[in-house]
């Protein structure tokens, strides 16, 4: 079933719903007007009885508006069930100032659905608000991450090197070779399938791919422990090896340069990317497809 198709179904059930719930009202009105004893004195204008009929609106139009929000079928259910019956009792309770309702009347067209109809609408609250926070932790997460590879976005990546700072860490940066060219010559869908491809080589290889982000365009990071730098190296030497083995296509070659070292006791960690950075352009000077370790 096609998207389109689901959401005129869904439209088409909450009219539905709107009618029956007004076909509901609508008995309960004239069982009440048809049935029962009227009041020798109507009392729909004192202060209680202006204030049910603006509670009785109230309700009728939050359960109106409900009907065009997007929120999950369970949810959606509870709420508009339980507004409707407390509507319900709204209605009995304003024609309670025109109509002698017997006791019986009272409970069941009243009191019941009253408190039905609020516990449905209570449950459907804390189902509400219980998305609405899951919703908030989802956007959270997203804001992080960077569309495309799905890696942790610059900000993320700052918020990781804050937190490391204390404890230190070894730090990689990646940039690939002559990306422009990629995208020159066989366009953006291609040079996203390459960026999309190298990402997951890193994931492969980093110790944690949560520690691995994508700072923008065709440069890449990776926070590690901090190991000794013939152990950064290492590590470093075999992502470029597996990068160079890639081929996105028969005729397309991908390489990568990369600059990397430790932190410092104290070192800021602007100082640090600085150094790093500083190698990272030796890496491409000296030919890129290779690795410069950061020891100034």
């Amino acid at each position: 079933m096609s998207s389109d198709s689901a959401d005129s179904r869904r439209r088409s059930g909450r009219w539905l719903l709107l009618v029956g719930a007004g076909c509901l009202l609508s008995l309960v009105i004239g069982l009440h007007l048809g049935l029962l004893p009227r009041l020798p004195t109507p009392r729909l204008l004192t202060f209680g009885g202006i204030a049910e009929w603006l509670i009785a609106l109230l309700l009728a139009s939050i359960l109106v508006a409900l009907q065009s929000r997007d929120l999950p079928a369970r949810i959606h259910a509870l709420l508009s069930v339980g507004l409707i019956l407390w509507l319900v009792s709204c209605v009995s309770d304003v024609l309670d100032e025109l109509v002698r309702q017997p006791l019986w009347v009272s409970a069941f067209a009243e009191d019941v659905p009253r408190v039905l109809g609020m516990l449905l609408a209570a449950l459907g609250l804390l189902g509400l608000v219980r998305h609405s926070g899951q919703m908030m932790q989802e956007l959270e997460r997203l804001s992080l991450r960077e569309p495309l590879t799905g890696l942790g976005n610059r900000r993320r990546f700052n918020q990781v090197v804050n937190q490391r700072q204390d404890r230190g860490f070894g730090l990689l940066l990646m940039d690939l070779d002559h990306f422009k060219r990629v995208n020159d010559r066989f366009g953006h869908a291609v040079g996203d399938e390459v960026l999309s491809q190298v990402a997951d080589v890193l994931r492969g290889l980093a110790p944690e791919p949560d520690d691995l982000f994508r700072l923008g365009g065709e440069e890449f990071a990776m926070i590690v422990a901090p190991d000794d730098d013939e152990g950064l190296e290492t590590l470093s030497r075999r992502i470029v090896r597996a990068v160079a083995a890639l081929r996105p296509r028969d005729d397309l070659g991908v390489t990568l340069s990369i600059g990397v070292g430790r932190s410092r006791p104290a070192e800021p960690p602007l100082e640090l990317m600085q150094r790093v950075d500083r190698a990272l352009y030796q890496a491409k000077a000296d030919g890129r497809n290779q690795v410069a370790v950061a020891r100034d």
